[in-house]
């Protein structure tokens, strides 16, 4: 696995799990990525990529401990149910590439496309790519996503919501533990690229470098979405205290 990260065909986050941060302290989500640093120094490797998956909301000050972690990037994808917010309020955010910015100055790139709900896999959400679960004819349903991401590059119009002529959808797993379909990807992208048009398998920060190489002058925003599925865990006061305090008792016994 280490032989594949180096190449390039498997690309992974700073963090193992997926965490509702703005209910957690600070600390925790730091110590959240002490061992991808440990795994970076071992094997000389860099993990640039962070994030946090299917809460609707996300808190600002994540954008500068990832940076500070050493993070370039981020894909977010919302779960889309559990929530108070208004399906036009997902559907109608300012920016979908962005560099997520911190009142430090410091941040990551951002992929966090509108989520529009009358798809059977929404961009936006956290498996863009699964059209059915189970897969029934899976070369058929990754190709269906192209002309929907090649429908989204707008470089022409005035106010288009994406003004990039590169799109991705990530996520194909969903919730499932087995859905490596290398062949079936690599398929798709053959059958959909045309003279005009190029379509790539790869692994997420590919996507990334290429935004960071032709578009350098990306939005900043530097803005709270809030917290939603956090309160629910930072509501249960003992439960949440306890936890700081194991917390705060690492350093003791490090020490």
């Amino acid at each position: 696995m280490i032989a594949a990260i180096k190449s390039g065909h498997i690309s992974m986050p700073l963090h193992p799990f997926i965490n509702c941060y703005g209910g957690m302290p600070t600390e925790a989500a730091i110590r959240g990525m002490y061992y991808a640093g440990q795994i970076e120094r071992k094997h000389n490797l860099r993990f640039l990529m962070a994030g946090t998956m299917e809460n609707n909301t996300l808190p600002l000050g994540m954008s500068s401990i990832w940076a500070g972690s050493g993070a370039k990037y981020s894909w977010y994808g919302i779960g889309g149910y559990g929530s108070q917010m208004s399906h036009e309020y997902r559907a109608n955010r300012r920016n979908q590439l962005y560099r997520y910015t911190g009142l430090d100055g410091s941040g990551v790139i951002m992929k966090w496309y509108i989520y529009d709900e009358k798809k059977t896999a929404p961009l936006g959400g956290y498996a863009e790519t699964r059209t059915a679960i189970p897969s029934i004819d899976a070369v058929r349903e990754i190709g269906s996503m192209i002309p929907r991401l090649d429908a989204m590059c707008d470089t022409i119009l005035p106010n288009s919501k994406y003004p990039y002529n590169v799109a991705a959808a990530f996520g194909y797993g969903h919730d499932d533990l087995e859905t490596y379909l290398s062949p079936e990807f690599i398929q798709a992208a053959k059958n959909g690229t045309t003279p005009t048009r190029k379509v790539r398998v790869s692994v997420f920060e590919d996507f990334f470098k290429d935004i960071e190489k032709n578009y350098p002058n990306l939005p900043s925003e530097t803005v709270t979405y809030g917290n939603e599925w956090d309160l629910l865990s930072a509501s249960m006061n003992e439960t949440t205290a306890k936890m700081r305090r194991a917390t705060e008792k690492l350093r003791s016994a490090e020490g």
